[in-house]
């Protein structure tokens, strides 16, 4: 009985695993833009035309390779209300936003205002045309609110011009109206239709393409219902009376009209009307019938914002006070609870869904913004607060009550082909006699029983039975093919099982880079900006200044890394080794000397960093001021060269937060990555395998003790790098001379940087054994807060400098085929400003620490 309450088990977290199918494919913690330069960037921050916390991501839409994002201009300090970014560029998962059709557009003009005001929702329809409904308010929660009358707008999204604007007529514009969503009817591209809801006043603006002209629908269903309008999302109770919000058009009948389906946010109940009526207003208001209620989604299902899938009929809607996304097929007869089904459920990821579209490639977008908590309270920068969620239609309808698989007709296609076979054998046997009907007859009815007996298995409970009996038969038959394959099929050459009973702990090199990796105010001394990437600040550049001085001036030393470091509670344990590279300054890796017998805090890594005041103020990077931490292979070094500091680090499996990497590896370096913010503590713990390869000619690998795949790689590009320029920098190798002037330095940063990014090295071969560490964040926690105003680091009263601390510990066991381990690591511990007291959490013993400026 236990086995089967387990394999019951089993069944139902796999088919809640299969209801979560949405993907997050852009997440930020605040939003920024692609300013023409970063001097325009700051300069817009100094004066207040672009403040990050003031802006809020609320509609998105997808069409072709970019995916636009709006940002309404509900507080001062939104440089640009619609905007983009290119699905194509993979380099990040924080991408910056790029105002569209362009700056220009965004920019007040002569009279205050500019093209864009402050569009909340945009659709583009299948004719190439993007329609965005103008609320035309700016600052609506600030006390100064400027308003201009509300308009519609359609862009070609072949050329990126304004083809029309309409601006809503005065006697269909109300005192409170907001216009919050737009549906566009798109079936004929010279016949088209959009409706926009005003949220504020409840009614629908109906705007025709062909006419050039709108009107203005009321209907009590519209109307927010009193009894729904209060809500709760993550702690913050409020009330909103917000009218006609959801707005999802069906795909056209046989009639060539569409039904739109519709809500108010404060409401349960879901409604419908054909825009047959719609599209005449007289007819509209004479057939008060034509709209219907559906019926409702339940008590404390308020819902947003909803779109309806035309392929599929499905209608999917944002349920916000429960933090999640509902969909229901459109051709179900009733609207209620048992036949809506939940697509995604997260009270963290999915705080406030403010937006949902489906693409024309059959693709589910979702964005959620936290916006009940940017208005009521405060986001925290640190955190991700927006994200992008994407997954197939199909896939996120799987397994819900809204999945349009046929599964329900299976059994009557059995009984149907068993009957047309019956068919085929009686009329074989005689094919000329009368008598063929008797064996049909009988098949018949033993068929008619046997569909009986099958149909009793999908009744009651005896469903469950029949899907546990299923699904063990498919995990049995699957086993059984993969032994078959193994066994029979692809037979292995070799059958290998080692056991190694390790008497000591191999533990792994690790490095830090710091963010951000270059000196600030250094730079700015040589007339540089925040990193020497930005090749237009060379121009100015004194050239009689000695590169690799220069470098030692604006790269941080050890003593601005660490506070102290060491391995099993002393520093004599640990080789400490520098590397120099362009993108990421001066990184420094710890490497053991020793090998442990044992694993705890206490016997692990130990090491204090800090950080500089200045770093916090004049962060310029993708990353928040922290470190980046890579754990490797010892004899896979973070550098350039073996012998020499002057070398180029590497990061081969690189998460999304990082921007950019330094020489990759095309056969893979065997790196895990962390970041920890400044402030922060961090738990995690560290798994090792071990890992054998077998040389082929076609992909070889090596024994050689003195060789490294890294420095392999590099030297290659190093060479490429030469080859182009002719000349070198202070991060490289080289028997070349120094760039001496801004046109060669110039092309050896771009080259540099296009060459390491994709170079095609392939001669270089991996290790034949290799280890393979992985760090698990179990826990992460911020004990400092960053105050703005007066430019200190706080910890619930006073101020403080920072220090963080990274302790990593590890197991170690033996398995069969491999060594594993997996074992707890410490995390960042921050100190006090001035001179601390305590004990030390891996050393056991008192310890003092100071810094100074």
């Amino acid at each position: 009985m236990r086995g089967f309450k387990s394999l019951i088990l089993l069944q139902l977290v796999y088919i809640t695993s299969c209801m979560d199918q949405l993907h997050i494919v852009y997440e930020w913690t605040q939003l920024d833009f692609q300013f023409p330069t970063l001097d325009d960037r700051h300069q817009a921050i100094s004066n207040g035309t672009f403040i990050p916390e003031n802006n809020m991501p609320m509609g998105v839409e997808v069409y072709g390779d970019r995916l636009f994002i709006t940002v309404p201009r509900w507080r001062t300090g939104v440089p640009a209300s619609l905007t983009y970014i290119n699905l194509k560029d993979n380099s990040t998962v924080s991408p910056k936003l790029i105002p569209y059709p362009n700056w220009g557009a965004h920019i007040p003009g002569p009279d205050g205002k500019p093209e864009i005001v402050s569009p909340f929702r945009v659709r583009a329809d299948k004719c190439n045309r993007l329609w965005v409904v103008d609320n035309g308010k700016i600052n609506n929660l600030g006390n100064n609110t400027i308003k201009y009358p509300p308009a519609i707008l359609i862009y070609d999204l072949t050329t990126d011009t304004l083809l029309r604007k309409y601006e809503l007529p005065k006697d269909q514009v109300k005192e409170d109206s907001g216009f919050a969503n737009i549906a566009v009817e798109d079936r004929d591209c010279d016949d088209t239709y959009a409706y926009a809801g005003d949220v504020g006043k409840a009614g629908i603006v109906v705007y025709s393409w062909a006419k050039n002209d709108s009107w203005r629908i009321s209907h009590h269903f519209f109307h927010p219902d009193p009894l729904a309008c209060d809500f709760s999302v993550k702690g913050y109770n409020f009330s909103w009376t917000d009218a006609i919000f959801g707005l999802g058009l069906s795909g056209p009948n046989a009639d060539n009209y569409s039904t739109l389906y519709f809500h108010p946010m404060a409401s349960y109940n879901e409604f419908s009307v054909s825009t047959e009526y719609l599209r005449n207003q007289s007819l509209a208001e004479n057939n008060f019938d034509a709209f219907k209620l559906l019926g409702s989604r339940g008590p404390n299902a308020q819902s947003s914002v909803s779109f309806v899938d035309p392929k599929t009929g499905v209608l999917f809607y944002s349920l916000v006070n429960l933090n999640a996304v509902a969909c229901w097929r459109t051709t179900n007869k009733n609207y209620n609870m048992k036949n809506q089904g939940r697509i995604y459920m997260n009270d963290e990821t999915m705080i406030y869904p403010s937006d949902i579209k489906v693409d024309y490639n059959d693709n589910l977008w979702i964005l959620s913004n936290r916006m009940p908590i940017w208005m009521y309270g405060q986001l925290d920068p640190n955190e991700v607060n927006f994200r992008v969620f994407f997954a197939h239609v199909v896939d996120a309808i799987s397994h819900t009550a809204c999945d349009i698989t046929p599964r329900s007709d299976i059994l009557d296609k059995f009984v149907n082909k068993i009957k047309n076979v019956t068919n085929k054998i009686a009329a074989k046997v005689n094919p000329n006699s009368a008598a063929t009907v008797s064996p049909f007859s009988i098949a018949e009815k033993e068929l008619r029983t046997f569909k009986e007996k099958c149909a009793r298995c999908l009744r009651g409970p005896n469903l469950l039975k029949t899907l546990v009996v299923f699904g063990c038969i498919i995990i049995v038959v699957q086993q059984i093919s993969e032994c078959v394959n193994k066994l029979m099929i692809n037979i292995p050459v070799v059958t290998y099982t080692h056991f190694d009973f390790n008497k000591s702990i191999v533990y792994p090199s690790i490095t830090f880079c710091r963010e951000p990796a270059y000196k600030y105010d250094k730079l700015l001394d040589y007339g540089l900006y925040s990193h020497p990437r930005f090749t237009s600040t060379w121009m100015h550049f004194n050239f009689s200044v000695n590169l690799d001085y220069l470098w030692d001036e604006i790269t941080y030393n050890e003593g601005e890394f660490f506070v102290q470091y060491g391995l099993e509670g002393s520093a004599e344990n640990v080789e400490l080794t520098s590397t120099l590279g362009f993108m990421m300054g001066r990184c420094f890796t710890l490497s053991p000397k020793v090998q442990l017998r044992q694993a705890s805090k206490a016997s692990g890594y130990s090491i204090t960093l800090q950080h500089r005041d200045l770093d916090i103020t004049t962060s310029t990077g993708v990353c928040p001021p922290g470190y980046h931490v890579y754990v490797h292979y010892t004899r896979e070094p973070f550098t350039g060269l073996i012998d020499d500091a002057m070398t180029v680090e590497f990061v081969f499996i690189l998460p999304p937060i990082v921007s950019y990497a330094e020489v990759e590896v095309y056969n893979g370096g065997l790196v895990d990555y962390l970041y920890i913010n400044a402030g922060e503590a961090v738990d995690a713990k560290v798994t090792v395998d071990e890992y054998v390869k077998l040389s082929k000619a076609d992909d070889p690998c090596t024994y050689l003790s003195n060789y490294s795949a890294n420095n392999c790689t590099t030297q290659f590009v190093w060479s490429h790098v030469e080859n182009f320029v002719g000349c070198s920098g202070p991060w490289m190798k080289s028997s070349l001379p120094r760039c001496s002037n801004y046109t060669t330095m110039r092309n050896l940063i771009r080259n540099y940087i296009n060459i390491y990014k994709n170079n095609e090295c392939e001669t270089c071969p991996r290790f034949c054994r290799s280890y393979l560490y992985n760090a698990f964040v179990t826990d992460r926690q911020s004990f400092y807060v960053w105050d703005s105003s007066n430019k200190l680091w706080s910890l619930k009263s006073g101020y403080t400098r920072l220090q963080s601390q990274w302790i990593a510990a590890k197991e170690y066991a033996s398995s069969p085929g491999g060594s594993s381990s997996e074992a707890p690591t410490g995390g960042v511990q921050d100190k006090v400003n001035g001179r601390h007291r305590g004990r030390h959490p891996t050393l056991g013993r008192d310890a003092y620490q100071s810094q100074s400026e």
